[in-house]
């Protein structure tokens, strides 16, 4: 694995630890588990979803364009689709014979609706796929600057207007962030910035930060203006940050190298410790968050190690690679 590969795992292990950390919190909003840190939970939650499935987006557009997944596409959206289907079905079970412990109950129409309406956060994958459906096709091998400007328009006005149209909203507003690591992986934007721009970022972050946080309640176009604004700067300095500091063999690489195991199971682990919380009584935030980050990613990685030992069993996250390797799908 090259330098490059491994700040990319690095990059990607810190947007997958978000995602857990926004999970987590969404989770006790939705169900009040901590009513007491109601503002707490809710001011993070408006931070970390501002920026982080942008920059997982932004990080898929990048990987996407830097290693020519457009050439093999279809590939890829057939396995994404039957891992997308497998974990979908897992969830849909496990929210159903769990009816009365969960925030958001399921009925069999919900399962038949996956093909157009995902269960929980397996959005990311059925949009992914119609990013790679819809770049390979239009073949937008070489992202321009026009075609990004009218991909940054059309999700800003998604942002603005509140148009409802399912799960095109996300297809269309996370377009843009997958383009924008396409460009940026062509351009070699990333290299170009220098440190002293590195550190304007740095400081425009945190401005931004600081004013998504105190107007968020106020005007609300400003704020999807703003979000926007804040999602495209925060992947930049994330980008060149990672670039600049020695990855190799960290967490958060390890994170970033099983990034789908842990996106597809962390809920179950999350969900299921702040059930067993309310069952026996505990309300310690500190010790949910503490064990639930750990569940959220530990689990999965060592599912995931013992899963590759067998086919059969790896087949829920690789499940062409699976058939390959059992002779029913030839190279």
């Amino acid at each position: 694995m090259n330098n490059r590969i491994e700040w990319i795992d690095a990059l990607k292990g810190f947007a997958i630890l978000t995602v857990v950390i926004g999970h987590c919190v969404t989770d006790c909003i939705s169900s009040r588990t901590f009513p007491e840190h109601a503002y707490v939970l809710q001011a993070i939650n408006d931070f970390i979803y501002s920026f982080h499935m942008p920059l997982f987006f932004m990080i898929s557009g990048y990987v996407f364009y830097l290693t020519k997944s457009y050439r093999k596409y279809k590939t890829k959206v057939l396995d994404f689709a039957v891992i997308y289907v497998i974990w979908c079905v897992f969830t849909w079970l496990s929210k159903f014979f769990m009816a009365k412990d969960v925030n958001n109950p399921v009925n069999v129409m919900d399962l038949i609706s996956i093909i157009y309406k995902p269960i929980m956060v397996y959005w990311y994958l059925y949009v992914l796929i119609f990013m790679y459906i819809i770049v390979s096709y239009m073949k937008w091998h070489e992202v321009n600057i026009r075609l990004l400007v009218c991909a940054s328009i059309v999700a800003v006005t998604i942002k603005i207007a509140h148009l409802d149209i399912g799960i095109i909203n996300k297809i269309t507003y996370y377009l843009y962030f997958f383009l924008a690591g396409g460009i940026i992986q062509q351009k070699n934007i990333i290299d170009k910035i220098s440190k002293k721009q590195l550190i304007l970022g740095i400081t425009l972050v945190i401005v931004n930060c600081l004013l998504y946080l105190c107007l968020q309640q106020t005007n609300h176009t400003y704020i999807s203006i703003k979000g926007f604004v804040l999602a495209n700067l925060v992947y930049v300095v994330c980008f060149k940050i990672f670039t600049e500091i020695k990855c190799k063999n960290s967490f958060l690489v390890v994170l970033g190298t099983n990034t789908l195991q842990i996106y597809v199971m962390h809920c179950f682990f999350t969900g299921g410790l702040r059930i067993l919380f309310k069952h026996i009584g505990i309300s310690n935030i500190t010790l949910y968050f503490i064990l639930g980050i750990l569940l959220g990613v530990v689990v999965p990685i060592i599912c995931a190690k013992i899963f590759s030992k067998s086919p059969y069993l790896n087949f829920v996250f690789e499940p062409l690679g699976s058939l390959r390797k059992i002779g029913v799908v030839k190279n």
